[in-house]
Order: C-alpha cells, then structure tokens, then sequence
C-alpha cells in the first residue's frame, strides 16, 4: 500500500506541475493583436516570407520583422472564401499572404484569395487587439 500511495502522490504532483505550468505561462503573454500573427517572425529583409495576418477587423497596423508597420490605405475584413471546389464558404479571422521588402522602409502585403495587394510603411503607432 505504501507504494501505491507513493505513485499517487508522485502522480497528483506532476499533474499540478503541468497545470501550474500552463495556467502560469499563459498569463505572461500578451493577447494576440490584429495583423500581427506569424508576420512578426524576423526575416531577411530579401525575397517574399509567407504570412498570416489576423484580418478579421481589417488590416491597418501589423507587426513585422522587429517593427511596426501601418497601411497606407488600410483594408476592410476581406471575410470569408468560398472554395472553388466545394462552394463552402469558411474564414478564421486570417488571410495568408505574402510580404516582402519595396525598400527599408516600405513592405508589401501580397493575397491571392482574396485578391490584395497593401503596401505599409513604418510607425509608432501601437498594434492593438480588436475593440
């Protein structure tokens, strides 16, 4: 019976470990802003780099390569697509795409599906999560 005891409290205590863990690293991250998504990794400043932007409040202001980045003439939440084989339409809130540098201080958002093209320049402005 000691055993048995022993491998419960052993047991009860990584299960506590793991959800204090969880429950803890969580709290320590900030909420996902709009745009911001997988666009924030930090690439070469060459060649095109595959994004998902968090679309579904429009596009305005993302984070991109260590910088915030604001459109030139923001676009409207494209909403959601139908597919051409099935007619269902879905949308999760994001549109994938393509960014790549014009210059230093000039990217291009690139979408096939939907059809987009946003060019943004640098600011200060702060990303911030849809109201």
């Amino acid at each position: 019976m000691p055993g048995i005891r022993r491998t419960r409290a052993v047991l009860t205590a990584a299960v506590l470990a793991a959800v204090l863990s969880a429950a803890t690293g969580c709290a320590g991250q900030q909420r996902q802003a709009p745009a911001e998504q997988d666009a924030a990794a930090a690439p070469a400043p060459t060649g095109e780099h595959r994004v998902r932007l968090v679309s579904h409040c429009g596009i305005d202001v993302i984070s991109f390569d260590g910088r915030n980045w604001r459109a030139t003439a923001p676009a409207p939440d494209p909403g959601g697509r139908a597919d051409k084989s099935t007619g269902v339409t879905t949308y999760d809130g994001h549109t994938s795409g393509t960014i790549r540098y014009l210059d230093a201080d000039r990217i291009q958002f690139t979408s096939a599906d939907p059809a987009l093209t946003i060019e943004f320049r640098p600011t200060d402005r702060p990303v911030q999560p849809c109201d």
